[in-house]
């Protein structure tokens, strides 16, 4: 989460006029509903978010919502504020979760995934984790546009008008995570031990989301990805009774291991310092064909997913 004070700023700027402050909000859903409500009759609004940084004595401005603007939507109407944030591809929140998209999300975000050291899952599931991609600004920006230009460029309209879907997508699709984390409606495993958890959640409409959350705030107190890993193997011992429950921990167990060890930077971490890359690729084989030797320094992750895989 954002460390520094926040605050949401509404712009609004006439057909033929200028930028101009309209409000500041401490709500982002209320900062967006009132740009929402004076949009419209050649009226372009906008809400920046603004987050303190206390060490350079000044704020991070990021744009979260944009709306009545067709052309210049890469400029920022604040000069030398960050690059304007738009959004991502899909019709509607629910497809950002598709196994398709996160592939898209891992290569979009390579880099700061690798830094923060979490997968698409975590990102997707997490407010923390959101939050942070959404204060960075210029990452998210990159992204957006990168696929903005690829279906521009397949004929799915201009590239304005797709930023501006894709930039509703990821605004719709953060905000279903902010608010039920506002509501406390994201379990834990501070309550509930994965069995009793995936019993509970067995039949509900959201079990996945809800299940995939949970795991996602649990993983956060990990410190590699090793750890990552025997965590997710470790519930594999824990299942539930019911068929239904189990396959769904099952289906989100598999999503969470096979994305760590899609990870370039996290199968780095987990294989250790290797002298050459023909090293690497043996030990990678071996592990994956269930024939890895106890020792040679492994972590207990990678070892508990070769005993899996053997």
């Amino acid at each position: 989460m954002a460390t520094g004070k926040i605050h949401y700023e509404i712009h609004i700027k006439p057909a033929k006029g200028k930028w101009k402050m309209a409000g500041v909000m401490q709500s982002r859903d209320a900062a967006i509903r009132h740009a929402r409500e004076l949009s419209g009759g050649g009226v372009a609004v906008q809400v920046t978010k603004e987050t303190h940084q206390p060490n350079e004595g000044n704020y991070l401005s990021v744009c979260i919502f944009r709306e009545g603007m067709t052309n210049n939507w890469s400029r920022d109407p604040n000069a030398g504020k960050v690059d304007l944030v738009e959004a991502l591809p899909c019709f509607q929140p629910g497809d950002l979760y598709s196994f398709e998209s996160r592939q898209t999300i891992a290569r979009l975000l390579r880099d700061s995934l690798a830094r923060w050291r979490i997968t698409p899952l975590e990102l997707l599931h997490h407010p923390g984790h959101l939050e942070r991609l959404e204060s960075t600004g210029t990452v998210l920006q990159a992204a957006v546009q990168k696929v903005a230009i690829a279906q521009s460029q397949a004929g799915e309209g201009s590239v304005a008008e797709r930023v501006k879907t894709l930039h509703k997508l990821i605004s719709d699709a953060m905000k279903i995570v902010f608010v039920d984390h506002g509501k406390n409606k994201l379990p834990t495993f501070d309550e509930n031990d994965f069995t009793a958890l995936t019993e509970k959640l067995d039949g509900h409409p959201r079990s996945e989301y809800l299940l995939n959350a949970a795991i996602a705030h649990e993983l956060e107190q990990c410190e590699s990805w090793d750890r990552k890993l025997s965590t997710v193997l470790q519930w594999i011992t824990e299942l539930p009774a019911s068929e239904t429950a189990k396959r769904q921990a099952l289906t989100s167990i598999d999503g969470f291991v096979a994305e760590i060890m899609s990870a370039s930077s996290a199968v780095k971490d987990i294989l250790g310092q290797q002298e050459s890359l023909g090293d690497a690729i043996t030990l990678l084989v071996r592990l994956f064909s269930g024939q890895l030797a106890d020792g040679n320094n492994l972590g207990a992750g990678v070892l508990a997913l070769n005993r899996y895989l053997a």
